[in-house]
């Protein structure tokens, strides 16, 4: 969990997959989702989009909620665009 939440704040590309990994135990969810969000890439971005299909598990709706707040942060129209699909499916 320290670990996780160390990562968290990571401001680069290359914790995106050891963060989708932390995604796997409800422990350090929160963490994992804080980190994608401040990283907010386009590999974030589906990191974040792949539990959506599950909309009543809790990471879930933790990515959806840190994904609204990318797309209406962000500058970059193809993320707020990928975004924007994700969530209306």
């Amino acid at each position: 969990m320290e670990a996780t939440e160390a990562l968290s704040y990571v401001d680069d590309p290359v914790a995106v997959q050891f963060l989708e990994e932390a995604l796997e135990d409800y422990r350090t969810v929160g963490s994992a989702i804080a980190g994608l969000e401040r990283i907010r890439n386009a590999e974030a971005v589906a990191v974040l989009i792949r539990p959506l299909d599950k909309p009543k598990n809790e990471t879930a709706i933790r990515a959806r909620a840190a994904l609204q707040v990318i797309a209406h942060e962000t500058d970059d129209e193809g993320l707020r665009s990928m975004i924007k699909s994700a969530l209306r499916e």
